[in-house]
């Protein structure tokens, strides 16, 4: 791999990625997919752009009880999981959005 095709990530050099997936999703008190699994994903952000906090898990069984707090008006960056991403609210609907950088 040429160097122009790698970027320096907390000082090591990996993959540049070469494509992105950028988009919305609104996430109700029934699990809600996010985003499908992706083999080719290097990392995704996800914003949580509400004032209601979002719970994540890796599938349709997160719960509130269950899943990762994402804070209302928060963000996290998800390293090196490639599989299916959901999200649950205690009630109502809260809008996410996200950014999936692959290959």
């Amino acid at each position: 791999m040429s160097e122009k095709n790698q970027v320096k990530w907390r000082g090591v050099l990996q993959a540049r990625a070469d494509t992105s997936t950028i988009n919305q999703v609104s996430v109700t008190s029934t699990a809600t997919e996010i985003k499908a699994a992706n083999v080719n994903r290097h990392d995704i952000t996800i914003v949580n752009h509400s004032t209601t906090d979002i719970y994540l898990g890796k599938d349709n069984t997160v719960t509130t009880a269950n899943g990762i707090l994402l804070p209302a008006k928060g963000f996290c960056v998800v390293e090196g999981w490639d599989g299916d991403m959901y999200g649950i609210v205690a009630s109502g609907t809260a809008t996410i959005g996200y950014w999936e950088m692959g290959t």
